[in-house]
């Protein structure tokens, strides 16, 4: 692989307001409920897994829902360049929009 998958722009509202309740923030410390994203050759999510769940299966579904309709990547490149594809892992903290206010 010579270039990773990687958002094609911000993840930023990825996740919809709500999908994650306040009450649950804290169940996503220390790298819970990490997401994993399997991006094909054209930089479509093919498929959607939580590793280390520590939310309830109803949200963990929801986001899973919302990120293969809403995610989009440049797809991974192989060694001769060309697409491949590949994986996306990342915390849901930073596929949420941003709080009211904020820039």
């Amino acid at each position: 692989m010579s270039r990773p998958a990687y958002p094609d722009g911000g993840t930023s509202g990825w996740l919809p307001t709500g999908t994650i309740g306040f009450g649950d923030f804290d169940k996503l410390a220390g790298s819970a409920n990490e997401v994993r994203l399997m991006v094909d050759e054209t930089g479509k999510v093919t498929d959607c897994e939580i590793h280390w769940p520590s939310l309830s299966d109803t949200t963990n579904r929801r986001m899973c829902e919302s990120l293969t309709n809403n995610a989009k990547f440049k797809p991974a490149l192989d060694a001769n360049g060309q697409p491949m594809a590949s994986y996306f892992t990342t915390s849901p903290f930073f596929l949420l929009p941003p709080p009211p206010g904020a820039r």
